[in-house]
């Protein structure tokens, strides 16, 4: 008896432990879904695969987001979450009032989600067989 004392109280600590965890990840469950079954249009959530956006809309177990202006996705309701405070700034708006009033008058515009001049010279990076004659992209040529 007095040898298998140990290996008792090891068993009894390995089930108190599993036992808090248990309750621990219920209580996180039961959060997701309370969150999930709360959504509404204009709440800011990330997917599970990092997708960031607004609730457009809830329809049973899909909800659509809008990741950025004009493009909506349809997600199950599983995968989405609230947005990791880690995240919260990236949802911040990132164009000044100048930028959106050169944007409104036709100043500046969008250009591979950039914000530039309409009148500035795009730079040229040539085509592929341009850096190919250069040596400058492709497999090395014996």
């Amino acid at each position: 008896m007095g040898e298998s004392l140990p290996l008792i109280l090891l068993l009894g600590v390995a089930v108190i432990g599993m036992l808090f965890m248990s309750q621990r990840g219920k209580k996180q469950q039961a959060k997701q879904s309370d969150f999930r079954n709360t959504l509404e249009p204009g709440q800011q959530v990330m997917t599970s695969s990092g997708q960031l956006g607004a609730v457009v809309e809830v329809v049973g177990d899909a909800v659509t987001i809008e990741t950025t202006p004009g493009v909506q996705t349809r997600w199950v309701k599983a995968a989405i979450q609230a947005v990791p405070p880690q995240f919260a700034s990236v949802l911040e708006p990132a164009e000044s009032t100048e930028a959106l009033e050169a944007l409104d008058t036709g100043e500046a515009t969008y250009v591979d989600d950039v914000l530039t001049d309409p009148g500035a010279e795009r730079p040229s990076y040539g085509t592929a067989q341009d850096r190919d004659d250069e040596g400058t992209s492709g497999p090395a040529r014996a």
